[in-house]
């Protein structure tokens, strides 16, 4: 799937793939005036580009989303008099209704995030700043234009880093965030909150550790909640096993730089997105476990130039965008210690060594390691796989 980008290109580019495997590609190009170009593929081929702005302001932080009918909505930030937040919802590849204007006052809105919830509904995370304070609102918008806020409390005495925001097959509206206390002295944390039960709880931590940039939130068609984040050195995705607000379950993913949850359209799969260095890496996440990798190369990148904003977001400077993937890796083979494909002596001989010496393991080696599934490598695994080889498995 080539996407051809030049130096005419400005610093957004947002792509979502609908249930059908339908492309859908959100970008701005400067022809004078920064302007919001819309394109999609059907049938493979990539279609003309649809202008969606035609003004004399800024339109930034470009974010689209998917609806359940094969639409899409798309949504960016404008500079007018003020800040403002608007979207556009396109069908058959063209705009189909107004633009709606979600924010519509006179204090400074900032887009963060942007969520399908349904055929003909979708939901934004937005910052708004006031004389008084800065508020996190989230706006639930339909295709008529009728919209709603809620706003999400900080905390006390705690400043907004970045927030993202998804939607649960029930309905309920998840939000994360990192966010750090004003005076300092501690940590910035990822916190989550949900409008389960009607209204927005106030933020509640998920990771005490987010003092990495990344942040990543994502719900999978099982109804699992997936926050991420990273610390200095370490990357973690925390699981709400029952899509409720405790992450009981927390996956430590190794010194990986991790940029962002994506979930595959229409299955339960959740892939995550790994940037390192000219490569970036798709690992596929299954309930608590990882599996398989894609690779999707992207010459003459680096790292920092990926940024995430809502769904897949690309901030490209020059050159060639080419979104392409290699096929999975083989599904991760549980017992499989020593990664060779084979359950047998030798990975009894390794996961011995691991508990009596404290062998290190690689990310591959402890999922595999963890063969009865509770998340956690120690005697009850080897006893386990020793029972399994005996019993011809």
């Amino acid at each position: 799937m080539p996407l051809t980008a030049s130096s005419a290109f400005e610093s957004d580019v947002s792509l979502t793939v609908d249930v059908s495997g339908l492309a859908h590609v959100l970008y701005r190009l400067n022809d004078g005036d920064p302007e919001v170009f819309y394109l999609r593929n059907p049938g493979g081929a990539w279609g003309q580009p649809v202008r969606l702005t035609s003004n004399d302001t800024l339109d930034q932080f470009l974010v689209i989303a998917a609806l359940a009918t094969g639409e899409a909505v798309a949504a960016w930030q404008t500079h007018g008099p003020d800040r403002e937040v608007v979207c556009q919802r396109v069908a058959d590849g063209t705009p189909a209704g107004p633009l709606i204007n979600v924010t519509d006052n006179e204090v400074a809105d900032d887009i963060l995030a942007l969520a399908a919830a349904g055929s003909d509904r979708w939901v934004l995370l937005t910052l708004r700043e006031t004389p008084a304070v800065d508020e996190l609102v989230v706006w639930e918008v339909d295709a008529s234009g009728s919209r709603t806020e809620s706003v999400v409390a900080l905390g006390l005495q705690q400043r907004f880093l970045f927030g993202l925001i998804a939607v649960g097959p029930d309905g309920v509206i998840h939000v994360a965030a990192r966010v750090a206390p004003i005076k300092g002295g501690s940590l910035p944390r990822l916190a989550h909150t949900s409008n389960r039960g009607g209204a927005f709880a106030p933020l509640r931590t998920v990771l005490a550790d987010a003092s990495g940039s990344d942040l990543g939130l994502h719900v999978d068609d099982a109804g699992l909640v997936y926050a991420h984040a990273r610390t200095a050195t370490n990357a973690q995705v925390a699981i709400s096993m029952d899509g409720g607000e405790t992450f009981a379950t927390v996956l430590d993913l190794g010194a990986m730089d991790v940029q962002h949850v994506v979930g595959r359209p229409g299955g339960v799969d959740v892939f995550q997105l790994v940037a390192i260095d000219n490569l970036m890496r798709l690992h596929r996440v299954t309930g608590p476990a990882l599996e398989g990798v894609f690779e999707v190369p992207t010459p003459g990148w680096r790292s920092g130039d990926i940024q995430f904003h809502g769904g897949v977001h690309f901030a490209i400077t020059t050159g060639t965008l080419q979104f392409t993937s290699t096929s999975p890796a083989p599904a991760a083979l549980s017992g499989d210690v020593n990664l060779d494909g084979v359950l047998d002596a030798g990975d009894v001989v390794w996961l011995v060594n691991v508990l009596t010496s404290g062998f290190p393991l690689t990310l591959a080696q402890l999922i595999n390691a963890d063969f009865n599934g509770d998340l956690v490598v120690d005697g009850s695994d080897l006893t386990a796989l020793v029972s399994a080889l005996a019993g011809g498995l």
